[in-house]
């Protein structure tokens, strides 16, 4: 009876300290490592903040005072009005008092969407229709009294008092001209749809025209449950080929007259917000190239005022650059990357550098916003190291520079209006999400919601551990930044199959210090299942300034892959990697990538996974890829000698392509093609379509069973030639 006791005693133990085994449905069904987050919230009044909440099964809006974490009141809950179960979205009115809801949403792509809306008068508790069809992008006026929208590709204007609705532009045509909303490509590279903007006086409207008629098309099938399918057809410029023209009118409310502004030579208008006085605008023009900015001030009736020119010898990274605050005398605070890292500059009203208030080799991600009064910028920033990125606030002359949140980790911040308060978001490898209430001193005022529950759980599943790990460049002095999973058993004496994993596109950072997201859980997963997982930023990446990023241009892949061998060859240097199972795989430029490497490098990697690949830069947008590799009639070269297409006869290891017929954004003609050139050379790999889906490839537990076909295709590679 002792030794039943004594083995019953050691099974339990052995359950207890067993590790955790992850599985597909864990990741993409269960919902067993799902974050908390907290959801729709923005600033109003002097320090309030308003939150949605979603509690057994009712809808609220809540309002919350920052400087005491208590509630104020609810605004809003679904238990008061039938039929409202959810609001996806909502725009309050300059005075707060009313509100715009979306109670139902069609996405059209990465960032627009079609909703239905209804007005909510706040004080009387009171829900009306405000348009029976589905709009997109609602605005108030500063007066409060009328709202903005676009619908059918035209620009309305309701008033809320008569219940008129003004109809602005009437030539909207769908693929021919949109007015106030922005065309695909501009959507999916500057990241934008409203384009239109109202003066802070309320008098004038300006917005953007977009005739995209000489804009080539693209169209796929959609199959659906159809018996024949349907197609679908948008305008999409691939490299070289025909941008929509894009024109800035104004409209003026008191005389209802439109009129163009001229602002010279052009190619894209990626920025149009109110200016810095009550009837004008601040635009900003780019050419074909991406290399030059202009700044206009443009007020009716007057020459457009071209406030700063600034001009690259590569390129302009808009995305680095779009934020902009005016100050009172007409100044403004703005980034630029002219030293070679992105840092805040302020210009004189006449748009000269006063001063550089930040610098260093450390790069500004993000410009929070202007405290005029105090004299104080809020900004993200990695100085802190590459990985990690901490908030900070500093004065106009680039001193009392102070530290708002931890150092180390990852963090960003949104502020009250008064700039008093903060809500902190927090995250590290070691730290899930958590987000915090902070005063100005660094006091936590209340935590609104953290994933203490998550990290105690998995630290009971004692999951295998993601390590930081640093890399040569194949220059030989670079340090490219990594992670690296181990299997939880891991013996130097025995040999483990290696997949590498990365993005590698220009800009795009996927070593950070954070969280784990779905794919590092996975890549647990396959730890577990005996893979040593490495991820890598190689040179082009972001976080590093101008010229690390700037190696890749006109060359997309060349250096990437380059990096990528010399880590594979350090890895192969160590006695535990199995040198004939060494793999990759990536999802849209990663896929890129992971095709480049199989084909390009066969006597290296072993096989690769290439999810949404593009397979040459032809077939992607012109924003994009002229930016980094100019146009396919200036840089031929550039775009075919790293092409995956140029490299089929080449295929020696084992190849899985994946895509999704409905990827209106890099479009599986990318890997119908690759498909081709791979079976004329006769070569056998795999592949798996999904019908109807886009670029992200979800819905209906799709991504359940991509990974699951992903994760059953590298076990039949570990079992390859298994060496013992």
């Amino acid at each position: 009876m002792r030794n039943f006791f004594l083995s019953l005693f050691g099974l339990c133990f052995f359950f207890i300290s067993a590790q955790y085994q992850i599985t597909v449905s864990d990741i993409w069904l269960k919902g067993t490592f799902r974050q908390d987050y907290l959801y729709g919230y923005l600033f109003a009044g002097r320090h309030d903040m308003i939150f949605s909440r979603f509690d057994h099964g009712k809808f609220y809006l809540e309002r919350l005072d920052m400087s005491t974490g208590r509630s104020k009141e609810i605004i809003f809950s679904s238990e008061n009005h039938s039929g409202l179960r959810y609001v996806y979205q909502y725009v309050f009115s300059p005075d707060e008092q009313t509100m715009l809801l979306s109670i139902y949403q069609k996405p059209v792509y990465r960032h627009s969407k079609m909703e239905r809306y209804v007005l909510y008068d706040i004080k009387k508790n009171k829900i009306s229709v405000f348009e029976d069809d589905l709009i997109q992008i609602p605005t108030f006026f500063p007066d409060g009294k009328k709202v903005v929208y676009f619908k059918d590709n035209n620009l309305y204007i309701k008033d809320l008092s008569s219940k008129k609705i003004l109809q602005i532009t009437k030539d909207g045509e769908k693929n021919k001209i949109l007015n106030g909303h922005t065309d695909w490509v501009y959507e999916e590279e500057f990241g934008f749809v409203k384009a239109y903007a109202v003066s802070r006086s309320g008098r004038y409207l300006a917005y953007l025209k977009f005739d995209e008629s000489q804009v080539p098309a693209y169209s796929f099938p959609v199959y659906e449950d159809r018996l024949y399918p349907e197609e679908y057809t948008y305008k999409y410029p691939k490299a070289g080929e025909k941008n929509s023209e894009v024109t800035l009118y104004i409209y003026d409310f008191v005389t209802g007259t439109t009129r163009a502004v001229d602002l010279g030579e052009y190619e894209y208008i990626p920025f149009i917000h109110s200016g810095r006085e009550a009837d004008d605008f601040a635009v900003i023009t780019m050419n074909r190239l991406q290399n030059t900015e202009k700044l206009f001030l443009v007020k009716t009736g007057q020459k457009p005022h071209l406030l700063l020119v600034e001009q690259a010898e590569k390129y302009l990274d808009f995305e680095r650059t779009k934020k902009l605050f005016f100050l009172k005398d007409g100044s403004f605070i703005r980034t630029s990357e002219k030293d070679g890292y992105n840092h805040i500059y302020h210009y004189s009203v006449t748009g000269k550098i006063k001063r550089q208030i930040t610098r260093g080799t450390w790069e500004v991600t993000e410009l929070y916003g202007v405290d005029e009064n105090n004299n104080r910028i809020y900004y993200q920033s990695n100085e802190s190291g590459v990985l990690n990125r901490a908030v900070y606030s500093i004065d106009f002359k680039g001193k009392n520079k102070r530290l708002l949140s931890p150092e180390k980790g990852t963090s960003s911040a949104s502020f009250s209006k008064d700039f008093q308060y903060f809500l902190l978001t927090y995250q590290s490898v070691e730290e899930p999400l958590i987000y915090i209430l902070k005063d100005l001193r660094g006091q936590t005022v209340k935590v609104l919601k953290s994933n203490e529950k998550l990290k105690e759980k998995e630290a009971n599943m004692q999951l295998p551990a993601k390590e930081f790990i640093d890399f040569k460049s194949s220059d030989g002095e670079t340090v490219l930044h990594g992670s690296i999973i181990f299997p939880p058993d891991f013996d130097k004496q025995k040999q483990y199959p290696l997949l590498i994993h990365g993005y590698n596109g220009p800009g795009y950072q996927m070593v950070r210090n954070r969280w784990f997201s779905y794919d590092d859980y996975w890549h647990m997963m396959l730890a577990q299942k005996g893979f040593i997982v490495v991820t890598v930023d190689t040179r082009g990446t972001g976080g590093r300034g101008r010229d690390f990023r700037q190696i890749t241009y006109k060359q997309l892949g060349k250096y990437e892959l380059e990096d990528l061998t010399a880590v594979l060859r350090q890895m192969e240097a160590k006695p535990y990697v199995d040198r004939s199972k060494t793999g990759i795989w990536g999802w849209s430029f990663g896929g890129f990538m992971a095709t480049n490497a199989l084909l390009q490098k066969p006597d290296l990697f072993d096989f690769a996974i290439a999810v949404a690949p593009v397979t040459n830069w032809r077939f992607y947008d012109t924003i994009y890829t002229e930016r980094y590799m100019q146009t396919p009639q200036e840089n031929p070269d550039g775009y075919d000698d790293n092409s995956p297409l140029s490299y089929a006869e080449f295929l020696k290891g084992d190849l899985l392509l994946v895509h999704g017929t409905a990827d209106d954004n890099v479009h599986v003609q990318n890997t119908y093609r690759l498909a081709s050139a791979l079976q004329r050379q006769g070569k056998t790999f795999r592949m798996m379509i999904y019908p109807d889906k886009n670029h992200g490839i979800y819905g209906g537990g799709i991504r359940y069973q991509l990974y699951k076909t992903m994760t059953e295709f590298l076990m039949e590679i570990k079992q390859k030639n298994h060496k013992s």
